[in-house]
């Protein structure tokens, strides 16, 4: 998937804009987006750990409902005003620090980065929504 845009780098120039511990763990992110996840409205989510891959699924699609496409959130910086005054999606710092990184809504995957080796029907059926996304081995 070939998209431009500066956000991805401005991230990763500037992390300690974005994030409260460097490098960024894999813990640290899948509890911000799950927490997205339940503030828009989600009333089951889920983050797990399967073979080096972080998990996160959630009853709703909370990236639905929005005046961004789907891809925005991963490529741009997106106002998220249900989180307070300067809040952002997380779903871009996935993106700028994941090794690789899919998104499935409809039993469809949305490959963002990197490749897809994981059965994520297998440990998140019935979600609405899953991101699912592998660190670098450092950062796990």
């Amino acid at each position: 998937m070939e998209i431009q845009d500066d956000a991805v780098e401005y991230v990763l120039k500037h992390p300690g804009r974005f994030l409260n511990v460097l490098p960024p763990r894999g813990a640290d992110l899948a509890g911000r987006v799950a927490h997205e996840a339940a503030l828009m409205g989600a009333t089951s989510v889920s983050i797990r750990l399967s073979d080096g891959w972080w998990v996160v699924s959630a009853d709703i699609d909370w990236l639905a409902h929005s005046e961004f496409h789907e891809i925005d959130f991963f490529y741009r910086i997106v106002p998220f005003p249900e989180n307070g005054a300067n809040s952002h999606r997380a779903e871009l710092l996935l993106t700028a620090f994941a090794e690789s990184l899919v998104t499935i809504c409809d039993s469809r995957p949305t490959v963002i980065k990197g490749d897809y080796k994981i059965d994520i029907e297998a440990i998140a059926p019935q979600a609405a929504r899953v991101v699912a996304y592998r660190m670098p081995a450092a950062s796990q």
